[in-house]
């Protein structure tokens, strides 16, 4: 009879591991795996984040509509640093945490949902422009197109001599009759761009600039191209609004004076035909 050998006398058995090379292959492919992946990662989180921006633009432009549905038919000011009361967000410093009772912000619950005044791909830290100390910065991402609202410019209590619409400068006499009061002045509404996302470059409150008249103001406020991944980054501001606007045909975010939000180039944005209520 044999004798069936032990365990501890069989023959030791060795597990074959991975080689060096081996190792480096896997690393390799996972590497080229991963180089591939990540622009394409990338480009799907942006497009989520346009589609955010889009939605919350839509918003904003709705609680507009709403806003002039409860005040017959007017617009609010512009909110620039002064701060006034007719403001359509309170953005300043004293006045930010009050922003859900005022202007557009009880249309849009603020108080508790802030957050759809600002585009995820909005980066803050990369402002250009800050106003003071004492009135803070403006933490938002969208801008009123300033030839929408009530607050006239150089009309002393309603805007003063350099805090109406239109630009840094003064306005008086036949300057006023381009910027529309009311809702209803807004001819073509579907192609009248009402809000938009400003560039990080140029924002610095919520009046924006979005055409100036030739040689008679000065201040132009550029369309954001955060979602435009050929042309996220601008070359250096124009001097004025004589000069060529950068990147014509990069693409941001508006909202249009029906309601409607699209993703529509800055050539367009920034003309009489888009910006102005009435281009006559």
């Amino acid at each position: 009879m044999s004798q069936v050998p032990s365990r501890a006398s069989a023959a030791p058995r060795f597990r074959a591991g991975f080689t060096l090379v081996e190792l480096l292959v896997v690393i390799g492919i996972i590497a080229l795996l991963i180089s591939i992946l990540l622009p394409a990662l990338s480009k799907a989180r942006e497009s989520a984040n346009r589609t955010k921006c889009l939605t919350n633009i839509r918003q904003i432009v709705t609680a507009f509509i709403m806003y002039t549905n409860d005040n017959r038919g007017s617009f609010p000011f512009c909110a620039l640093s002064a701060g006034r009361d007719e403001d359509w967000i309170w953005w300043q410093k004293a006045r930010v945490a009050e922003i859900g009772q005022h202007g557009i912000g009880p249309f849009l619950n603020l108080s508790k949902n802030p957050k759809i005044l600002i585009c995820p791909s909005d980066a803050l830290e990369l402002r250009l422009r800050q106003n003071t100390a004492a009135v803070g910065p403006f933490n938002f991402s969208y801008s009123l197109n300033n030839m929408m609202t009530s607050q006239i410019p150089g009309s002393g209590a309603n805007g003063g001599a350099s805090h109406g619409g239109l630009g840094s400068n003064s306005a008086t006499g036949a300057e006023q009759s381009w910027v529309a009061r009311k809702l209803a002045q807004v001819r073509r509404s579907a192609d009248k761009i009402l809000v938009f996302e400003e560039d990080e470059r140029t924002i610095d409150d919520g009046n924006g600039s979005l055409y100036c008249i030739p040689g008679k103001l000065d201040i132009l406020n550029l369309l954001a191209l955060r979602h435009d991944s050929t042309k996220r980054r601008s070359p250096d501001l124009p001097p004025g609004p004589a000069g060529p606007i950068p990147n014509a045909d990069g693409k941001g975010v508006v909202g249009f004076c029906d309601g409607h939000a699209d993703f529509i180039d800055r050539k367009h944005a920034h003309t009489k035909n888009n910006a102005a209520p009435n281009e006559d």
